[in-house]
């Protein structure tokens, strides 16, 4: 049976539930949720990787992140000039920046960006406009009743499976149950970030030195 939202939400006895792979009535929404989290802090793979457009307006020190967001794969400016915004340490940034008397940043073309809350503080005060492209990691839109399968549904059903045999058994106090799958679980996540290594050496290698 194929693996949706509406399968691993069933009823204790339907195939496919969570409910039914512990034979405990357990919340599986809830469960379900857990192991999501639990999968998309760890894991970073090509089905994750999202690209938005946006503005830095003149006068701005720092932008929002991008919905969804988890982390930087390149931020690029693409107009008026353009050249690539090198990621830094929140502290390291600070001891870049150069600040007037009143406490100000220092006007300039955007170099440097450092995360922090659900901004990205810039290297100075953008002295115009500039147009960049990001391209990150974001958090796919999880299973719900409005999204009934994923990639994670057919890609990593296996691993979907493990997270949530792990948090159904975090939730009914079983340690040693709980331990088990999480380690299927991450082994799995390993596997997936491996391959997905794999892939970027082989087209880093092959990437063309000139156009």
């Amino acid at each position: 049976m194929a693996v949706s939202y509406s399968g691993l939400t069933g009823t204790r006895g339907s195939a496919g539930a969570i409910q039914t792979w512990v034979n405990q009535s357990v919340p599986a929404d809830e469960i379900l949720d857990d192991a999501q989290a639990h999968i998309f802090r760890r894991l970073r793979v090509r089905e994750m990787i999202a690209t938005s457009t946006g503005t830095i307006t003149a006068s701005a020190t720092a932008v929002d992140l991008p919905v969804r967001y988890l982390s930087n794969k390149r931020l690029r400016m693409v107009s008026p000039d353009t050249h690539e915004i090198q990621p830094r340490l929140v502290e390291d940034l600070d001891d870049f920046r150069v600040y007037d008397g009143a406490g100000g940043v220092s006007s300039g073309t955007p170099m440097m960006f450092a995360e922090q809350g659900t901004s990205a503080e810039l290297d100075v005060m953008a002295d115009q406009a500039y147009v960049y492209r990001w391209t990150y990691f974001q958090e796919p839109a999880r299973l719900s009743t409005a999204t009934e399968t994923n990639w994670l549904t057919t890609k990593a059903p296996r691993l979907l499976r493990a997270a949530c045999l792990a948090f159904a058994n975090e939730y009914m106090k079983d340690q040693a149950e709980k331990s088990h799958w999480l380690a299927v679980a991450e082994a799995e996540i390993d596997k997936l970030n491996e391959e997905y290594d794999l892939a970027q050496g082989a087209a880093i290698i092959d990437r063309p030195t000139t156009r």
